[in-house]
This record gives C-alpha cells, sequence and structure tokens, in this order.
C-alpha cells in the first residue's frame, strides 16, 4: 500500500466526486446531474412525451436501422433532446438526426408538473413518461 502526500485532489461542487486533474473535474461539472444548470425543467412537465423512430432503415440492404428514442413537448409542438446527448457528442456524430431538435430548456412558461416524471419518479420507474399519442387529451 502506498501512502501519498502532497496531492492536488479536485473535487466536484455538485455531488462531491474527486478527480486528480482538474479538467476531468471542469468537464464533470459542466455535465453532473447534481448541477441545477443541468436539470431541465421538462424532465417534471406534464407536457413532455417520449418518441421512437427508426432510423438509417435501408431495406435492400437488409439494414433495419436502430430505434432512436427522444423527447417531445406537446404543448410547444417540438421535439428535444437531453444534456446528454451534448455530453455523449451525438451532436457531432449524427448532426442530421438532432437538426430539427433543441435542447431540452431550464425554464418554461408553459411548465405543468406532472404527477411521476422522467427523472427519478417516485415509482422508481425511469421512464414514466408516456409516449406520444398515449393519452387520450392529445
Amino acid at each position: 500500500m502506498k501512502i501519498l502526500e502532497n496531492i492536488s485532489l479536485f473535487i466536484c461542487s455538485y455531488c462531491g466526486k474527486r478527480y486528480l486533474r482538474q479538467g476531468f473535474c471542469l468537464r464533470h461539472e459542466s455535465f453532473c446531474g447534481s448541477n441545477p444548470k443541468n436539470k431541465p425543467r421538462c424532465s417534471e412537465c406534464k407536457h413532455l412525451r417520449r418518441t421512437k423512430e427508426w432510423i438509417g432503415a435501408n431495406p435492400s440492404a437488409m439494414d433495419p436501422g436502430r430505434l432512436q428514442y427522444g423527447f417531445y413537448c406537446i404543448k410547444h409542438n417540438q421535439h428535444m433532446y437531453p444534456l446528454k446527448a451534448i455530453r455523449l457528442k451525438v451532436i457531432e456524430k449524427y448532426p442530421k438526426q438532432l437538426e430539427d431538435k433543441i435542447l431540452m430548456p431550464n425554464e418554461c412558461d408553459d411548465y405543468g408538473y406532472a404527477e411521476e416524471a422522467y427523472w427519478g419518479s417516485l415509482s422508481g420507474d425511469h421512464y414514466a413518461v408516456p409516449f406520444l399519442g398515449e393519452n387520450a387529451d392529445e
């Protein structure tokens, strides 16, 4: 066992995660789930719906493509993507898939609290947001 002395530790201000390098800590803080700036208001809104669509299907090449999940605001009639898409560099890898979508906003004037929210619902189901078209009021 080694005991290290005089080590600089960088600690996330939001969750307490520790890093040996400042750059890694700064990047983590910019995407940290405990950072209030990174929690979109949409995640608890009753107007949020999940979507799914097939991407890259090519019947002639026998390629079924892949299923992509997303988010949709029924109040603003707008497709959205979460901050995680930026962190994973999805925008750089697949720019055409996100060109008509916006980043989930942190604030919204039409916010309506939902009983079960996408992020950490009471039931523990992280997919409590209904799919587009599942409710009768749409």
